[in-house]
């Protein structure tokens, strides 16, 4: 029978022997990329002049600058994509024209059709720098890799149209976390085109799925939101009663502030917190009393937020926070002296 030891010097050797392996394979891929871009520098900044050059002259003249054709197809894919980053606009479609001739387009729509999940996202990210890819990206928007799905959605935010729009308000349902936040951030960056179909998808949808839409319109702020989320403050969920809260500080005004006082008294601590959030940034001054009461609130982060909110109001919240300093509750004294004792506060306070 084998000691024990001599399978733990086995293990270690063979553990030796592929650690070695890997940093060669590391040291050898490091090596060749070196020279690789050490032989192709000059030709690639050769290429790069001549576009930029064919594109300050005639990009419609047909012309195609020579030196590019001498470049390898990924090498001529990554010059497209970095030049693509500083053009918009007629320039940006001038240079897509170009990629067109070259063939650049046609490939990368060829790897979008690959059985290879890394080549799709070569094709996806090649497509977007150039602005093309209407025919072939929006049919991988159910495409089996969470990766892929987060690349297309990326693309859409810079193509707003009602059935793209549509498509990514459905990836807020999306099972991978991370293609739900590239919908939430490429809704956000369609800004007002998303405004209308997020609209109607919050007028159908309960639950997780109304809560990750609202959190949408929360950063949209928009005023169209202002009266469904008034409508939500008092729902049975504490998420969506916060998110619509979060909605109406950004898209509501003054006149939502009666339900938004109602809130103080809300049993979810991050509610209240909420409320005391959006009337400060709604600057709602008769409020002042109301907001005061929960400088001595149980929950640290809702006492410190009422503070907050009681420095946002001016004067109003000056008076509140300095008759709090006497209060018989210590929280709410304690509070009440730190927010006073703020730098900014202590400078308002002098001047005064």
């Amino acid at each position: 029978m084998t000691p024990a030891y001599t399978w733990l010097w086995i293990v270690l050797r063979v553990e030796g022997v592929a650690l070695v392996g890997c940093l060669s394979l590391l040291m050898g891929l490091t090596v060749w990329l070196r020279w690789e871009t050490f032989r192709w520098e000059r030709k690639i900044h050769e290429a790069r002049v001549a576009l930029i050059l064919a594109l300050e002259t005639d990009p419609s003249s047909g012309d195609e600058p020579a030196v590019v054709h001498a470049l390898p197809r990924r090498i001529q894919i990554t010059l497209f994509i970095n030049l693509a980053e500083h053009f918009s606009g007629t320039q940006l479609s001038a240079l897509a024209n170009i990629a067109r001739r070259f063939h650049i387009v046609q490939h990368g729509e060829q790897l979008c059709r690959s059985r290879r999940w890394p080549r799709r996202i070569r094709g996806i990210r090649l497509l977007t720098a150039l602005g093309e890819g209407d025919d072939i990206i929006p049919s991988l928007f159910h495409d089996p890799s969470p990766i892929v799905r987060s690349e297309v959605v990326h693309w859409a935010a810079d193509h707003p149209c009602a059935v793209i729009i549509e498509h990514v308000l459905r990836t807020l349902t999306d099972a991978d976390g991370f293609c739900r936040f590239s919908a939430h951030n490429a809704l956000h960056r369609m800004g007002a085109a998303a405004v209308e179909p997020l609209e109607r998808y919050l007028a159908s949808q309960t639950g997780t799925t109304l809560e990750r839409g609202l959190a949408v319109a929360a950063s949209l702020g928009h005023e169209a939101f202002a009266d469904l989320a008034g409508k939500l403050v008092a729902h049975n969920s504490p998420t969506i009663r916060k998110l619509a809260l979060d909605t109406l500080a950004r898209s509501g005004g003054l006149q939502s502030a009666p339900l938004v006082i109602d809130r103080l008294n809300d049993p979810a601590s991050p509610v209240r917190q909420a409320a005391l959030r959006t009337l400060g940034h709604f600057r709602c001054w008769q409020a002042a009393p109301a907001i005061g009461r929960l400088l001595g609130d149980p929950v640290w982060t809702v006492r410190q937020e009422a503070g907050t909110a009681l420095r946002s109001l001016g004067a109003p919240g000056i008076l509140v926070l300095r008759r709090e300093l006497s209060h018989s509750d210590r929280f709410a004294a304690d509070m009440a002296r730190h927010t006073l004792g703020l730098p900014s506060m202590k400078a308002r306070t002098n001047s005064a």
